[in-house]
């Protein structure tokens, strides 16, 4: 008998930890959950400050050199399978 009250204390204190180990990972889990969303967010913003720096330098290459800007434009449209007519 009392060796099974001592079984069911260990039982309960095992269960106890598991417990405790599964919520610990369940909070962990949930921060580089938060983590992973934040860095898409800033990678987000940096293509597009990217992107507009892109577009800029496209525009002022236009007003430069028109021949040069189609020029590289084609040759990025070949590269990229895009139709260099669009």
């Amino acid at each position: 008998m009392m060796s099974q009250n001592r079984q069911a204390s260990k039982d309960r204190l095992t269960a106890d930890n598991d417990y405790k180990t599964d919520v610990k990972g369940e909070v962990e889990v949930c921060n580089i959950m938060e983590h992973l969303d934040h860095q898409d967010k800033l990678i987000l913003q940096l293509i597009e400050r990217v992107d507009a720096q892109h577009q800029q330098i496209i525009r002022l290459l236009n007003k430069m050199d028109p021949e040069m800007a189609q020029s590289l434009h084609s040759t990025q449209g070949s590269l990229t399978g895009e139709d260099a007519s669009l």
